[in-house]
């Protein structure tokens, strides 16, 4: 879980949402870790956590299959929540919380597979591990006839997505101050 909180922290510390819920250019690696991190084990309490892995993880994505509701809640601390109090305190947290809830409301409402997270370590970015990763994800959803909905902050990350047939489906900017968020949805790929 280590190498995989590592991962995680590494590839979206620079991204604008991090750098927005965590301006401490000091502590936004290892709060950007810690706080993926939780994400990550609740992934692994239902389904495995697909990996690249050579000398070491690098790169790593978190999928919700269709039918799958949101990540289960954690019967005792750490919580999700509870780690974004611990690393901001409590007003800040709530107050971005707030903004976070927003993103709900870009979510596809009809059955699809979500990319939570897909995340390549930066020495090993531009190898195409992204892609490697991604397709088996996308190719489990053209197999049960459904779309592909993710989210992304990184203007970057948009002609990646595209490329595989994403499209933007909603713009939405997080306030207070926040980064512009984009949600792109990729059609089910007719079997040939």
């Amino acid at each position: 879980m280590r190498a995989i909180r590592r991962v995680l922290g590494e590839a979206f510390a620079p991204d604008p949402l991090f750098v927005w819920l965590f301006p401490d250019d000091a502590t936004r690696l290892d709060a950007t870790a810690a706080w993926l991190g939780l994400f990550a084990e609740r992934y692994l309490t239902r389904a495995p956590i697909h990996a690249i892995v050579g000398d070491d993880v690098a790169a790593v994505a978190l999928w919700q299959q269709p039918g799958e509701t949101a990540l289960p809640v954690a019967s005792g601390p750490p919580t999700i929540g509870g780690m974004l109090a611990a690393l901001l305190g409590p007003a800040r947290s709530a107050e971005l919380g707030d903004a976070l809830r927003a993103i709900a409301s870009v979510r596809p409402t009809r059955r699809h597979s979500y990319l939570q997270f897909l995340a390549v370590s930066p020495e090993h970015q531009g190898h195409g591990m992204g892609h490697r990763l991604i397709m088996p994800g996308m190719a489990a959803a053209d197999a049960e006839g459904v779309g592909v909905h993710l989210e992304t902050t990184s203007a970057r990350n948009l002609p990646f997505y595209r490329s595989l047939g994403f499209e933007v489906s909603h713009e939405v900017r997080l306030e207070p101050g926040g980064p512009e968020l984009w949600a792109m949805w990729r059609s089910p790929k007719a079997e040939v």
